[in-house]
């Protein structure tokens, strides 16, 4: 691709304008769309970060296919909720829901496949 700057500097720049028209939206109607987006997107990064990286981490029985299931279920959980496809039971909120079956996807999924092993280096970390 050419001009490759060109291109990233003009994609910057339309980000920033819907960024912008985001944030006026929200502040003309009604206020709340920058802090539902906010919470929106803290509630898909912890619900797919954090059971991979916790457990992942801490877990030798812990398997790349049990990462991107987790990864991946929290995901559609997350937007399901969000766009009213699914409503979470007790007026849970969606990322609570993302992050539980997130976790318990990556620790099932994680017990049915084989683990390939680490580096032995690798090894010696967990074992600290």
């Amino acid at each position: 691709m050419k001009n490759e700057l060109a291109w990233a500097r003009g994609a910057t720049v339309v980000l920033s304008l819907v960024a912008a028209v985001f944030a006026l939206y929200s502040y003309y109607y009604g206020g709340t769309l920058v802090a539902v987006l906010g919470a929106f997107g803290w509630g898909m990064f912890a619900a797919a970060l954090v059971p991979v990286v916790v457990i992942g981490l801490n877990w030798k029985r812990a398997t790349r296919a049990g990462a991107i299931w987790a990864i991946s279920i929290s995901i559609v959980l997350n937007l399901s909720t969000q766009f009213d496809v699914i409503t979470p039971p007790l007026g849970m909120d969606g990322g609570f829901i993302a992050l539980l079956t997130s976790m318990i996807v990556f620790i099932v999924v994680s017990l049915l496949t084989k683990p390939t092993p680490a580096p032995h280096d690798v090894e010696q970390v967990m074992d600290l």
